[in-house]
């Protein structure tokens, strides 16, 4: 993802930690201590949430002041983010809020409202609520579905590849390392016809369950509108609606989706993904995009991008997990690790690229550490294409 919405994504996830279970129904210190680090976190004048009673919507906790009756109207707000536009923020008079979340917990609907300031675009609005409905979806369900990881990951295990495919052009290999039982990355291969390879590689928000269900919805999305012939920016942006839609999985993930012709053409699209990197000789190529992650805004277009993967060259493509890891110290294996990594090994296998990288990441982070779902995938394009086996 872009740093901006996976940063956000990560603050706010760590604000929940060491919430009582359940707290968000019926306990109204931690809900103002929460609404306190929230405000402070989003910026925001004020904050009010709101829980249905039989009588009604009733005041739980609140942070800041000058929301204009916070308990008026609850009944209203439809489920999801709602953000009201800013023409209409910058009329109004008073405190109404000028945005809500609204979910369900224990069985009972609860509001979450907002104060921002006017002058806050309506998608840097809607993005960082998004975020906000998101951790708070996740965490809710986690309490409810926490026994069926095991199940959870035997599903994921049957669409995650096993292997890459068998290339006479490309030499393929790749590793995926999930944090728990499940994780949050994706990593695909769709045969589009008989000379392309679409590569796919991607990472979801959160961890765990909710973060597996996204991975799901990615895959079967990419896998279904592929293979219907349907053009790559078009799969994108329905799947972008399918996932800003959903109300039962986190809401971003960074996508790299890119078409390899056996000729070394590469169109590709980086929807908030890490930059790849691409050698060819003594050069290293960054390929990245300004299109923003998937899922936290509604509508959005992906642009088509192109390079070329000359023979001899090799593609690097991986996750957060490994450039985000840290050591001891606290120091970021970063961008520059990875590439010294891959660049001392480059003439040696693909897998033998992929095994030396996660070595230098396993020294590098020392034992104990806290880790994130980490995947890696090279792809080496050969001097001469290997025969093909009949």
């Amino acid at each position: 993802m872009t740093a901006a919405p996976k940063s956000l994504y990560r603050r706010l996830e760590s604000l929940l930690e060491g919430l009582p279970e359940g707290a968000l129904v019926d306990d109204a210190r931690a809900c103002e201590a929460l609404l306190e680090r929230l405000r402070g976190e989003l910026g925001t004048d004020a904050l009010a949430l709101l829980r249905e009673d039989p009588a009604g919507f009733v005041l739980l906790a609140e942070s800041g002041s000058g929301l204009e009756e916070p308990a008026r109207g609850a009944e209203g707000w439809p489920a999801g983010v709602t953000v009201v536009p800013q023409e209409r923020r910058r009329a109004a008079t008073g405190g109404e809020p000028s945005a809500a979340i609204r979910f369900r917990s224990r069985g009972r609907e609860l509001v979450l409202l907002a104060r921002a300031s006017a002058e806050v675009a309506d998608e840097d609005l809607e993005l960082q609520l998004g975020a906000v409905h998101s951790v708070l979806t996740i965490r809710l369900l986690e309490e409810r579905l926490g026994g069926t990881l095991a199940q959870a990951a035997e599903i994921q295990g049957s669409l995650l590849p096993r292997r890459p495919p068998a290339s006479a052009a490309y030499d393929v290999a790749f590793r995926y390392e999930p944090a728990e039982e499940v994780g949050g990355d994706v990593v695909d291969f769709i045969q589009v016809d008989d000379e392309t390879l679409a590569l796919v590689i991607g990472d979801a928000s959160g961890h765990g369950l909710p973060a597996a269900l996204l991975v799901r919805d990615v895959l079967i999305g990419l896998r279904m509108g592929i293979e219907r012939e349907l053009k790559p920016d078009f799969v994108l942006s329905k799947l972008n609606r399918v996932i800003h839609a959903s109300s039962l999985s986190s809401s971003f993930v960074s996508l790299f989706y890119g078409e390899l012709e056996s000729n070394g053409s590469l169109f590709f699209f980086s929807a908030g993904h890490e930059p790849a990197l691409l050698f060819d000789g003594d050069e290293v190529r960054l390929l990245r995009s300004r299109d923003t992650v998937v899922g936290p805004l509604s509508d959005v277009r992906f642009k088509r991008q192109f390079a070329h993967v000359d023979r001899g060259a090799t593609l690097v493509l991986y996750t957060d997990g490994l450039v985000e890891a840290r050591s001891s110290g606290g120091e970021l294996f970063g961008l520059e690790r990875l590439t010294a990594a891959a660049r001392r090994r480059l003439g040696a296998s693909s897998e033998e690229i992929v095994a030396g990288v996660f070595e230098d990441l396993e020294a590098f982070r020392g034992p104990g550490r806290e880790r994130d779902d980490a995947t890696l995938l090279v792809v080496h394009r050969r001097a001469e294409p290997a025969p093909r086996v009949s």
